[in-house]
């Protein structure tokens, strides 16, 4: 029987989990611990870390389930052990089980039942039902002594007086310190997408280690060489000692697991692997009509998935990209499974009026990412800028992109770019129709980059949009790029150019008879005159706009416009005036739900009511603004209101 924890020394992070765990391990009410989580995620060294560092106990026993032990042999070889001496060879299992809870009752012992799934069956039945009359037993009436369990599936057992925990991969941090520990070189930011590539996962890491450092492999252990190779995949089937075992993997590790499982529940976990976020009951529904939470739990039970708040269900991400991989073998099944999934989410869409709230965007995105996924790229895109609401004024609103826009948060327009960027990665236009949308994509993009403040990344795919523009002839396509470069260029101070961009884009969009173009370029050129100094120009540009926006009712370039009017009269130390044209503004952004713009409308009421002394107006301003900030993730935005507060003094 092997009794020999494994070395920990290497280790690195895990802190939170040691803590809690630890925490668990020392509450007197607990007599049974669990680590739980499909192989290579680091159970066992976490449990040996465990026993290092734990007090409070009189011995600490550790036994490896390297083979299905029978309870008899395990049971008398721990207590043992223990000091209680040889059991005689008669006794039947109860007397067995009746004295072993007896005996770890009398002192604080910690006993460890390493890689526990090998005493299970396939269908999680116990292979000795000994195990399980003992545990149920210990769970009863047992006292004192902690059973800390490692195991790849949660074997079914009462939830009172035990605790299990869902293993995740090391940090980024914690990843990159045990690569650094190891002696494999590079930039800090190489090494980090590795470990996130890797998802931490403790294995993948270590053997990957041990081939970077075979001289006949590699000629340094520089972690450049593993980002070079076409796929993770290929580092999923490099070999290395596990549990004895030479010729481990981790894509080796994970299909042990998935054989265990039955043909039905294996079918499920692979269609659940097409969906791009949390799930729950209703998403796993569409793609098997008969499943239950039950079963879903079986999963959860079997660490192929990690259990999240209010019964919602995900993959981790490495064990994603596994059963993903498994699922492409079947590439019908796999077309099918998005296919449904594309079916749920329609049927999710609800129309996007200034009340809904932001969470029905996850519809939406769920359906853009699913038919990007069959290859339905135009209709992915056009799902996108489609209104949701028939009504001619609220309609202007209800597309998808314009409400991510007025209301969605900072971590919304991430997962946009990120969808979008993945669209453009694989969508190849078929004719000028579609390059002319292929543009718009690129085009959406830098937006999200620029409202993300990474200006040279946007610069970059505004310079890539205008040119596709130009090649299939779309001028006001055209207009719309230099219009938004002029934007970046004012937010990086470059005010000439930023003028001869909206300069060429007015006239394109006069020659287009492009109204709203026309008096938001006019808007524009108004903030970088007034940055200029030149305020009476931009008082004129901006009211130009404003009398276009009014007379073709464009609501929320009225209440921009509005806002700079607001900030040219700031400028002319016309506090007063300028509240009233923010309060204008507000007023507009309040009827069309636009959070994000609210924010930045009190803040800059606060900002004038402070030059006015009214610090307790400022204050409420302040506290506004935050509160919109904070609702929509913008944390440094929500820092500045914070600190404005912070310098008010009565």
């Amino acid at each position: 029987m092997d009794i020999q924890p494994p070395l920990t020394d290497h280790w690195q992070g895990r802190e939170e989990e040691l803590r809690q765990i630890s925490g668990w391990l020392q509450d007197a009410g607990v007599r049974l611990v669990g680590l739980r989580a499909v192989g290579g995620y680091g159970k066992s060294a976490l449990a040996a870390k465990l026993c290092e560092t734990v007090l409070g106990f009189a011995q600490i026993l550790w036994v490896n389930f390297t083979q299905a032990h029978s309870f008899g042999l395990w049971a008398r070889e721990v207590l043992r052990l223990l000091g209680a001496g040889d059991l005689e060879a008669s006794l039947a299992d109860q007397q067995v089980i009746t004295f072993g809870v007896n005996y770890l009752s009398q002192r604080r012992y910690l006993v460890v039942m390493d890689n526990l799934e090998t005493l299970l069956q396939p269908g999680g039945e116990w292979q000795d039902g000994a195990y399980e009359q003992f545990l149920l037993r210990w769970l009863e009436r047992g006292r004192q002594t902690v059973l800390l369990l490692t195991s790849r599936e949660q074997p079914q057992l009462p939830q009172e007086r035990s605790y299990w925990k869902d293993l995740p991969g090391l940090t980024v941090a914690a990843g990159v310190a045990l690569l650094e520990s190891r002696g494999i070189r590079g930039e800090r930011a190489e090494l980090e997408r590795f470990v996130r590539l890797a998802d931490g996962h403790p294995l993948l890491l270590n053997l990957t280690v041990g081939w970077l450092k075979n001289p006949r492999k590699s000629a340094a252990p520089e972690v450049s060489y593993v980002l070079r190779q076409d796929d993770l995949y290929r580092f999923e089937q490099i070999v290395g000692l596990h549990r004895g075992d030479r010729e481990a993997s981790v894509g080796k590790v994970l299909a042990a697991s998935l054989a265990r499982l039955e043909a039905r529940l294996r079918l499920l976990w692979q269609e659940l692997s097409v969906y791009d976020r949390a799930f729950g009951l209703e998403a796993a529904q569409a793609m098997q009509p008969d499943v239950t939470l039950e079963e879903l739990y079986r999963l959860v039970d079997r660490s192929l998935l990690q259990e999240l708040p209010a019964q919602q269900f995900e993959l981790l991400p490495l064990i994603q990209r596994f059963a993903q991989r498994q699922f492409a073998q079947q590439a019908e099944a796999l077309t099918q499974a998005h296919e449904k999934a594309a079916v749920y989410y329609q049927q999710q869409c609800v129309p996007l009026e200034p009340q809904t709230p932001p969470v029905a965007l996850a519809a939406y995105l769920g359906l853009f990412y699913h038919r990007c996924e069959l290859g339905q790229y135009v209709d992915a895109w056009q799902l996108m800028q489609a209104r949701t609401v028939a009504d001619e004024q609220q309609g202007r609103y209800s597309s998808c992109e314009m409400f991510l826009r007025l209301q969605g948060s900072g971590s919304d327009r991430l997962k946009l770019r990120v969808l979008y960027e993945r669209l453009v990665e694989r969508w190849q236009p078929a004719n000028r129709y579609e390059q002319n949308l292929f543009a718009d994509v690129l085009q959406a993009i830098g937006e999200v980059l620029q409202f993300l403040k990474q200006s040279q990344e946007a610069l970059s795919r505004y310079e890539a949009a205008l040119q596709l523009y130009r090649e299939v002839g779309s001028r006001l396509g055209e207009a719309n790029t230099l219009q938004a470069i002029g934007e970046v260029l004012q937010f990086l101070n470059q005010r000439q150019e930023a003028l001869s961009r909206y300069e060429a884009a007015l006239q394109l969009y006069r020659e287009v008879g492009s109204r709203l173009g026309e008096a938001n370029t006019l808007s524009g050129l108004g903030n970088v005159y007034r940055a200029l100094d030149r305020v009476d120009q931009a008082l004129d540009c901006h009211q130009q706009a404003l009398n276009i926006h009014r007379a073709i009712g464009a609501r929320a370039s009225e209440a921009q416009t509005l806002w700079g009017l607001g900030k040219d009269y700031d400028a002319l130390e016309q506090y007063a005036t300028a509240i009233e044209f923010y309060q204008q503004s507000l007023e507009i952004y309040r009827q069309i739900g636009a959070r994000f713009s609210q924010a930045v409308v009190w803040q800059a009421i606060g900002d004038s009511r402070t030059k006015l002394s009214q610090i307790s107006e400022a204050r409420s301003a302040y506290q506004e603004a935050r509160t919109f900030y904070l609702e929509i993730g913008m944390e440094e935005s929500a820092q500045e209101c914070q600190d404005a507060l912070n310098e008010l003094i009565d």
